[in-house]
């Protein structure tokens, strides 16, 4: 491991923090309180909220001055809105995530209202001597919470004062999906047999290029599928388990690295799968049971930082969660990308052997390292 690979590692472990905080403490909620100038504990809940979260978090709107507003509450209210003020949106990524009415100064918890809401239903809160009761829901019905927010708390004030964009783009989860994705991307193992099987592909005297491009494909797509997986599991599973889960990833991988031999050159797996004889022959078919073995096999002892990407993505409604986990998995493959690019057009199978066989020790080691402390710096915010 040279001088210029660890300051290297450092500088990427640093920026990888730095990403991974930012982009978790992005600015994607905001309030939306219905009330009055003249009702008291309206004036409260304004000044709490501006004080506690900040005056870019909060709108009002004004039901007895403003007409717009008087008539979204009133429609709010046969929805079963009970017919008190303040009503107090809490919006998260772009879903409703609660209604809370009454004054309530309590900023623990409207922290933990601020999630983002899976269901199609907006729970509503009231304020009581005693604390807060779940009252009731809103049933969306139809429509979504974007169209929600839209009809009900975006155009519902004549008089709102113009705001800044809160609301969560596929921008707020690429910072993450490009630094994980390129952490998960370096799996020696699949480098090593998507290598082997590539230089035989194109070492013949008559070149095959669709088999290798197969192997990528079969690799997005089955990855792509694992992801998906977690992403529905997520959703029953509180984010501390898969930051665990990925701690302990890591650390596997650190051991891993220092204690198994990488594999050789040669596509072992080809020859293991000898019974397969005739075929084997066919250079597709083995592209497609390589690739399969990868998945199901030697990915998911490395997918700690898709695990911890899950994790990230847990709070991020569908819309941003799918495309973002799409990218992850280009950037996921993007390694293979190249592989071919350098074999296929440049041929330069030596340099990279021996690249792969001197140095894929030392690079799983520092995955591992990575792996850990973005781990560790998630639980922390968690």
């Amino acid at each position: 491991m040279t001088y210029h690979l660890l300051l290297l590692a450092s500088l990427f472990l640093g920026f990888t923090a730095w990403l991974i905080v930012s982009a978790t403490d992005s600015n994607t909620s905001y309030f939306y309180m219905f009330g009055a100038d003249a009702c008291p504990h309206c004036r409260a809940m304004k000044e709490f909220l501006i004080e506690s979260f900040g005056e870019q978090r909060f709108f009002a709107c004004e039901i007895y001055k403003d007409h717009t507003c008087s008539e979204k509450y009133s429609e709010l209210v046969r929805l079963g809105v009970p017919g008190y003020i303040p009503a107090i949106f809490v919006v998260y990524n772009g879903t409703v995530s609660a209604l809370v009415i009454g004054e309530y100064e309590n900023a623990s918890f409207f922290e933990q209202l601020m999630k983002t809401n899976s269901e199609n239903r907006i729970p509503i809160y009231l304020v009581s001597p005693s604390g807060t009761t779940l009252a009731g829901y809103i049933e969306l019905g139809n429509k979504t919470h974007r169209e929600f927010i839209e009809y009900y708390l975006r155009r519902g004030c004549e008089t709102e004062p113009e705001k800044p964009e809160l609301e969560v783009s596929i921008l707020n989860v690429m910072p993450a999906a490009l630094v994980l994705g390129l952490l998960d991307s370096v799996n020696p193992c699949t480098l090593m047999l998507y290598f082997a099987f590539l230089a035989t592909c194109l070492s013949s005297t008559k070149r095959l290029y669709g088999p290798p491009v197969l192997f990528i494909m079969v690799i997005y797509v089955g990855y792509l599928a694992l992801a998906m997986g977690l992403l529905v599991v997520a959703a029953y599973i509180p984010r501390i388990v898969f930051i665990a889960l990925a701690l302990a990833i890591g650390i596997y991988t650190i051991v891993r690295s220092g204690r198994e031999r990488m594999p050789s050159l040669k596509c072992e797996w080809c020859e293991r799968l000898g019974f397969l004889n005739k075929l084997m022959g066919n250079k597709y078919f083995v592209a497609l049971v390589l690739s399969s073995i990868s998945v199901i096999f030697l990915l998911p002892c490395t997918s700690g930082p898709l695990v911890l990407f899950i994790a990230f993505l847990k709070d991020f409604p569908e819309f941003i969660a799918i495309p973002a986990i799409m990218l992850y998995n280009v950037v996921f493959v993007t390694p293979l990308i190249l592989l071919f690019v350098l074999v296929a057009v440049m041929g330069r199978e030596k340099r990279i052997a021996n690249w792969l066989r001197n140095n894929a020790n030392a690079i799983e080691f520092l995955v591992g390292v990575a792996l850990i402390i973005i781990a560790l710096v998630l639980a922390y915010l968690a």
